[in-house]
């Protein structure tokens, strides 16, 4: 997971990823955590009315990273170990691109504590509206709905989208 999560960036700018043994630690602790959402979806119409609010204490202790911004790291390892449920965030597409985010809205945590239900939030309202499931082959980029959901917010973007939530902003 560590090897993936550095093939995916993390570690190689502002992230510092904790080392391996610590890496491991935090994963094994975070189990018993992650053993209640297993079965969650997100394009289920009956998720918890506070699940972003669970998730966001599951990623702000998750303790992979030793930096105190854990929101990219967090959704990143939560969407290997979650894959129905986390959508993989990070500030280029997920925060500049789409969703309109300032960089300081990346930095500190209480900012972060404030974005990430709100993103969520309209990652739900979208899984619930298209059924990403439908999507997904399980191959290559189409391994997950929240990994459909992540190809369709670049795919957006590329084209010309984004910047659609800024009026929204909490």
């Amino acid at each position: 997971m560590r090897r993936t999560l550095k093939k995916w960036g993390l570690g190689s700018r502002g992230s510092i990823l904790v080392p391996e043994p610590a890496f491991v630690k935090a994963l094994s602790t975070a189990v018993p955590i992650l053993e209640p959402f297993e079965a969650l979806r997100i394009d289920d119409p009956d998720l918890p009315a506070d699940l972003s609010e669970q998730l966001w204490h599951v990623i702000r202790s998750l303790g992979v990273v030793e930096n105190e911004a854990k929101l990219v790291a967090g959704t990143k390892t939560l969407h290997h170990l979650l894959p129905g449920l986390v959508v993989p965030m990070d500030r280029a597409w997920t925060g500049f691109r789409f969703f309109d985010l300032q960089d300081s809205e990346w930095q500190q945590d209480a900012n972060q504590r404030r974005i990430f239900p709100w993103m969520y939030g309209h990652f739900m309202h979208i899984a619930q509206q298209v059924q990403p499931e439908q999507y997904g082959t399980g191959e290559r980029w189409r391994t997950s709905r929240s990994k459909i959901l992540d190809n369709a917010l670049i795919g957006f973007c590329m084209r010309g989208g984004g910047q659609t939530a800024s009026a929204t902003r909490p």
